[in-house]
């Protein structure tokens, strides 16, 4: 209530509009988990309330609501969404849409989009704020379970406006939102769903009887008595919560709001009310923000304003210097508009000058949340409608939809919470605004609050009160200014300053012993009415007269008639005793109160002669000290009469003379001045002893005097310094405050982003004990609260979590004081599968109480890492191109490339990423057509253009390509490969060359020519034929020559004469050499082309190069020669590299020797040249004891097609491939051969090769089993199109023992394998209807079949064993078939079947 400011009025609506708008409406609002809440209450309300109901909740944008469907199972009303411009019915429910945020005009419900995604969606606010400006008092807000504030500004407008409003209690599962309007104190019931729903049933039959005038005349208000023993308890409890004592406060406007409150609880009386503020959480902190009046706005009386501006604020501002501070106190000033407002001026006045007066502007309320939005500085636009544009331009800057107070004027103010009535004034004061706060407090309340600004203030400083407001009896005090806008000066030299202190109105009682007092018919309380009234007849009719007083012999109270003892003396009014006491005995008066005072004992006095109406009477009086606790100590003086002394002086009986009377008289004076004498002396002994203490004291105050002058001096400099201090320090304590806010802002705010984000987080202790999670964590792994919050992290979920790496680096955070980042694990969980999680952690240490924590944080990384691999398989194949591939995206940049475009351009990744495409081309606009043709066509073919490298050189290119786009078919971009054609264009030119030189040359040269002509076609022909020729010579002789050498081999097998064994040996010799010139000449084309691959894998060299010797032993005892090893044994055992070429480069040579070596012996050695740590060489040696090469044919033994001799090809065989082909495969793996030899004594063919060390196992190499192996009868399905090769395999796998079936293609054998059962399949891989790929594709993908498969091969150039595994197949093997090699192959693959 110390916040008085009133507010701007608002747009006025017309009657019409609210009668239309008869029926009350009831706004809901809720966010996270007020679904639930809603549903409770909904349930809980009848079909007829004759209200309409409106539910908003935050919803996504994007989310399609199914609120009407599910809140139609829960009511019998109507359940409808709001549609534009649909007028409200009673009884009816609406539902807010998706995407739109409400506002309500005469009576309809108008919807728009949200106009920003970025900020804060409020839409419970501006439903309710609609709602109050068009229903007024008929609107009853309720906001139930929700995050962050939204709805605490709509239930302030709703209550400003009249209506009733309610909030969720802790049964909300999110307390934020209604947490925020409970403290903003707009809250009228704070109760659970169904209660709530209860107080809409009450209202809705009784009608919002506090804001109805009909009811009001109808409906007798709650009457509250003074003196009423409640409210005095009510003042209690408010002053023990709030520390603030409203006793002072005027009744009318207390009774009012308490009155209030029991209407809106259907309270009839104040002792169920009291009982309700005793019971009921929270109820005692809604009064009190009820009872403060926060109303405020800028400017808001113009004229007085316009006066400060133009009068009093100049001139106190033109009376400072630049080093003395303007101070100003603006009590009760609410939200801060007030300050804000007097600074503004100040600030405007001050602009023109150079050296600026410092200000300070102190403001100070009751409500701490009044002061918290006054520090924070921001107002919404109602707030600053009324303010000048000049005023709002220039000190304000816009927030949102808000608007903040700029630096400048903020740190002019300083922001306090501060009660008037309790806490210390503030002092040296300037001006003092203290308007429409007077109005609200008793007299005696305001004499302290004047006194208190009287206090505060300057001499000669100035007050300012509201129109409503005048001074009234602290007229000495102040001095009017002017009357028109109240505008007052203090009055100087009036002593000391003091301040009233201000005691309650009410006695306190003690809290744990009131009990409400109940009226009782018993007797006993009859009899004690009788008594008290006997006794207040008696004391009113025959109380003596009597007085009491302080220790400074002050009368602070009067019984009886004392007008007989006590007089006022003419002068200045006084309440002294003695000077008020009548003549006769004042002096005694004075010595009696002394001594009472010392003795403390009762003091009796009598026989005193004092004249009352012209008749002389004889009194006394008595002191006795009062035993009361009281501040000091008090007396109680009672006067009692005598009889008159004519009276006593007649009754005489012996009826004495005159002599008698005067000798009684003098023997009464003589007493009385014997008495006086006695007194005098004690008096004057006293006087001597004080005096002589005095005069004690006074030397000691002499001596002090100096040096308190000294500190004096002192302390005056440390006054102004710890005064500078001070208001350093106020102000540096309001930005911490201010600062100790928003940190706790701050801390909500993140606990909310914790809780609402989607990656799941722990918090952990020292010994890995789950502190909290947030919910995404219950929800990913499918957990609740009670089950994780207190256990160890790696018992959870049937110890899903129990990973070993995981304990270990959770383990060096602690131990190592790290974090750390990216971790990533692949686990199975229980519930969810396998899945791959990346892991971050971070140590968190609470200063506190130095406690340790880790933060722990969980992001599900499955299908990004799956998505990772295939984009990762798809980029292996772009930088497999040797062809400049590009991607380009619709504004012509370069998105990405291969290696190939890095190479032709001569720029780097990081250059070309975002660059303009078409700067890389001679013809930058043929380019650009070229682009925008792939966007029309969807493609492009053989654009030809010419690319620049950075060093100048033009490279001729083919441009093709196409579109490339996302999932929903939207083209993303454009993929471009350029051909590198410059070599046809070179040669196209030298043709053009060769033409124009012809043409000018003779008739001679056109037949040359022609002949260039044919030459260069042939030569073209040639290159485009050559790997396609190889290719099909590779199958096409293989296949017959897989018949013609198997047929033999069978043939052989069978009884035979010895000239058909020559005939068909001859036969199979000749076959197999053919075979040897046919893999001669395709090693010897892949090593040309540059597609040798050569395999780098662990075998062990000794046991390989003694497994490829094997092979020679039979052909070296035919010739009766010996074969010598020798093999270094400082050789690793397991090296890394090809051993299939190393034997076929041994083999090569070895083969020589024995062909060219008739007696004798042919040594192989193998000796360790070189070692490091992950690298060795290794020399080769194969010596012979033949026939040696000429010196001369040394230099050509290693070209193609070349031998030692001319008739060596005769005498010896062979088509001098070999070496070729074993020095292209030397060099190729880095390695060199070199040849020493003498004609007729042998020949020695070394060469060194590199290997790499490796810690791997090799691979087994198994040793081949005989045909004559007995195995178990197996079933083999052998699916070949050729009728030979049929035949071929039949006679094979017959010889072999086993069962056979014959399938013409795959689709064939498909069909077979659905009605038969096959141990082993041999698969021809080239058919007609349905390939080897195909057919094994098919029975592993979709009949799930794990039968073995062998490819059937006479194309070794294109297909090899990687590709067949590819598609599911087990092995391979080349035709012509090796009967040996195949039994190996199928009795191997199905004994692993079998243990399987």
């Amino acid at each position: 209530m110390e916040s008085a400011k009133k507010s701007s009025p608002k747009k006025l609506i017309p009657k019409e509009e609210v009668k239309a708008n008869s029926f009350t409406v009831v706004a809901i609002g809720a966010s996270a988990g007020g679904l639930e809440a809603f549903s409770l209450l909904l349930k809980k309300l009848p079909v007829d309330t004759g209200m309409a109901y409106i539910y908003v909740q935050h919803l996504s944008p994007d989310h399609k609501s199914l609120l009407t469907s599910i809140l139609s199972k829960i009511t019998k009303m109507k359940v409808q969404e709001i549609d534009n411009m649909e007028k409200m019915e009673p009884n009816n429910v609406y539902v807010i849409p998706p995407n739109k945020v409400i506002e309500v005009v005469n009576g309809h419900i108008r919807l728009y989009p949200r106009i920003k995604n970025n900020i804060p969606n409020l839409t419970i606010d501006l439903l309710f704020s609609s709602l109050a400006e068009t229903h007024k008092e008929n609107v009853i807000g309720v906001v139930l379970s929700g995050y962050a504030s939204d709805g605490m500004i709509g239930l302030k407008a709703i209550k400003d406006a009249g209506g009733i409003t309610f909030a969720q209690d802790d049964t909300a599962q999110a307390t934020s939102m209604p947490n925020s309007a409970i403290t903003l104190g707009v809250v009228d019931y704070i109760l659970p769903p169904e209660e709530i729903a209860a107080s809409l049933i009450r209202i809705s039959k009784k009608g919002i009887s506090i804001n109805n005038e009909k009811e009001k005349e109808s409906t007798p208000e709650i009457t509250v008595e003074n003196n009423n023993y409640d409210i005095n308890t009510i003042f209690e409890l408010l002053l023990k919560e709030t520390g603030v004592d409203f006793s002072h406060y005027k009744m009318p406007t207390i009774k009012r709001r308490i009155s209030h409150k029991m209407q809106q609880y259907g309270i009839k009386t104040i002792q169920e009310y009291v009982k309700l503020l005793l019971k009921k959480n929270n109820e005692i902190e809604i009064l009190y923000t009820d009872l403060l009046i926060n109303v405020t706005s800028f400017f808001r009386e113009t004229e007085t304003f316009k006066f400060l501006k133009t009068d009093l604020l100049a001139k106190l501002l033109k009376s400072k210097s630049t080093e003395e501070t303007l101070r100003i106190w603006v009590p009760a000033c609410s939200t801060g508009q007030e300050a804000y407002s007097i600074a503004m001026i100040i600030a405007e006045l001050q602009d023109t000058k150079t050296n600026k007066v410092p200000i300070q502007i102190f403001a100070t309320d009751l409500s701490e949340e009044a002061i918290r939005n006054a520090r924070n500085g921001e107002y919404s636009q109602s707030d600053v409608d009324s303010l000048p544009k000049k005023y709002l331009s220039r000190f304000f800057t816009k927030e949102g939809d808000n608007y903040r107070i700029i630096k400048e004027l903020r740190e002019m103010c300083i922001f306090a919470p501060h009660n008037i009535l309790r806490d210390p004034p503030f002092s040296r004061m300037d001006f003092v605004s203290c308007c429409n706060l007077l109005i609200y407090f008793d007299s005696a309340a305001q004499k302290k609050v004047f006194a208190s600004l009287h206090f505060a203030l300057n001499d000669g400083g100035y007050l300012m009160l509201g129109k409503a407001e005048s001074i009234g009896t602290s007229s000495l005090l102040f001095t009017i200014v002017n009357n028109k806008f109240k505008i007052y000066s203090r009055k100087n030299n009036l002593g000391v300053r003091k301040i009233l202190d201000l005691t309650p109105r009410f006695t306190r009682t003690n809290m744990s012993s009131k009990k409400t007092n109940t009226p009782s018919k018993s007797i006993s309380v009859n009899q004690e009415s009788i008594e008290n009234a006997i006794d207040s007849t008696l004391l009113s009719s025959y109380m003596p007269a009597c007085a009491v007083v302080n220790k400074d012999m002050e009368i602070l109270q009067f019984r009886g008639a004392v007008s007989s003892y006590l007089e006022h003396a003419s002068g200045k009014a006084s309440l002294n005793i003695l000077k008020m006491a009548r003549p006769e005995f004042a002096f005694e008066l004075r010595n009696a109160i002394s001594k009472a005072l010392e003795t403390k004992q009762t003091v009796y006095k009598s026989g005193i002669e004092i004249k009352i109406d012209s008749v002389l009477r004889l009194m006394s009086f008595e002191v006795c000290p009062l035993k009361i606790e009281w501040d000091e100590p008090l007396l109680l003086i009672v006067f009692k009469p005598q009889e008159l002394v004519e009276n006593f002086i007649g009754n005489d009986t012996n009826q004495k003379s005159n002599a008698t009377l005067k000798d009684l008289k003098i023997k009464k004076l003589t007493e009385e001045l014997n008495s006086t004498r006695t007194e005098m002396i004690a008096i004057v002994e006293t006087q001597e002893t004080i005096y002589e203490e005095l005069q004690a004291a006074n030397e000691e105050i002499v001596s002090s005097n100096e040096e308190f002058q000294t500190l004096n001096e002192e302390l005056e400099t440390s006054k102004e310094e710890i005064e500078a201090t001070n208001e350093e320090l106020i102000s540096t304590n309001q930005e911490l405050q201010m600062r100790h806010d928003l940190l706790i802002e701050s801390h909500e705010y993140s606990e909310a982003i914790i809780a609402t984000i989607h990656e799941p987080m722990l918090i952990l202790n020292k010994n890995f004990h789950v502190i909290s999670a947030n919910k995404s964590f219950y929800k990913k792994f499918m957990v609740d609260k009670e089950e994780t919050e207190g256990k160890l992290l790696f018992d959870l979920g049937n110890k899903q979590w129990n990973i070993t790496k995981l304990r270990e680096v959770l383990n060096d955070i602690f131990s190592k004081n790290s974090s750390f980042e990216n971790f990533e694990v692949t686990h199975t969980f229980s519930g969810i599968g396998e899945r791959i999680m990346l892991l971050n952690a971070h140590l968190i240490i609470q200063k506190t109480n130095s406690e340790q924590l880790i933060l722990l944080a969980i992001e599900d990384i499955t299908d990004r890492s799956r998505y990772y691999l295939k984009e990762k398989y798809s980029l292996s194949l772009i930088e497999a191109s040797l062809d400049p591939l590009t991607t380009i995206n619709n504004e012509g940049k370069i998105t990405d490339m291969n290696r190939a475009t890095v190479n032709i351009t001569g720029l780097s990744r990081e250059k070309l990423k975002g660059s303009d495409f078409f700067g890389y081309f001679t013809e930058p606009e043929k380019a650009r057509t070229i682009y925008k043709e792939v966007f029309a066509r969807g493609f492009i073919t053989n654009s030809p253009l010419k690319l620049r490298h950075k060093s100048g050189k033009l490279t001729d290119v083919l441009l093709n390509g196409s579109v490339y786009k996302d999932d929903r078919g939207n083209i993303l971009g454009v993929v471009i490969v350029a051909r590198d054609v410059t070599d046809q264009k070179r040669i196209e030119s030298e043709l053009i060359e060769s033409k124009v030189f012809a043409e000018l040359a003779t008739l001679i040269a056109e037949e040359a020519k022609n002949k260039a002509e044919q030459a260069t076609r042939i030569a073209e022909d040639a290159m485009k034929a050559k790997q396609q020729f190889l290719s099909n010579m590779s199958h096409e002789i293989r296949t017959p020559m897989n018949a013609i050498i198997g047929f033999t081999r069978v043939i052989l097998k069978t009884e035979l004469s010895e000239k058909q064994k020559e005939y068909l040996n001859a036969i199979k010799l000749s076959g197999d050499t053919l075979i040897a010139l046919i893999n001669d000449i395709l090693d010897l084309a892949k090593v040309d082309g540059g597609k040798m691959i050569f395999e780098k894998k662990p075998f062990k060299m000794a046991v390989s190069i003694a497994s490829m010797l094997q092979l020679f032993e039979t052909k070296i005892q035919e010739k009766n020669l010996k074969l010598v090893t020798n093999y270094d044994n400082k050789i690793p055992e397991v090296l890394l590299g090809d051993s299939i070429r190393l034997h076929q480069i041994i083999l090569n040579l070895v083969s020589n020797a024995v062909k060219f070596t008739s007696k004798g012996k042919i040594v192989v050695s193998a000796n360790l040249l070189f070692e490091e740590e992950e690298k060795v060489i290794i020399e080769f040696a194969i010596t012979d004891s033949g026939i040696g090469i000429p010196e001369e044919s040394i230099d050509v033994i290693f070209e193609n097609f070349q031998q030692a001799t001319n008739g060596t090809s005769s005498l010896y065989g062979g088509t001098g491939l070999g070496l070729a082909i074993v020095k292209q495969l030397v060099t190729s793996q880095g390695g060199s051969i070199r040849v020493k030899s003498k004609v007729n004594e042998g020949s020695t063919f070394s060469f060194t090769l590199p290997f790499q060390k490796t810690k791997n196992d090799a691979e087994l190499e198994t040793n081949l089993i005989g045909l004559d192996t007995p195995v178990k009868n197996i079933k083999v399905l052998v699916v070949e199109d050729m009728p030979l090769n049929q035949l071929l395999m039949k006679t094979i796998l017959d010889d072999f023992g086993f069962e056979r079936d014959i399938a013409d293609n795959g689709k064939i054998a498909i069909e077979k394998l659905q009605t038969e059962s096959y141990d082993i399949i041999l698969m021809d891989l080239q058919m007609p209807v349905m390939n080897g790929f195909e057919a094994t594709e098919h029975i592993r993908n979709t009949m799930n079949l794990k039968i073995p498969i062998i490819a059937l091969t006479a194309d070794v150039t294109t297909v090899d064993l990687g590709k067949c595994k590819v598609v599911g197949m087990d092995d391979y093997i080349a035709k012509p078939i090796d009967e040996k090699l195949l039994f190996n192959k199928i009795v191997e693959l199905t004994k692993n079947i079998d243990n399987k």
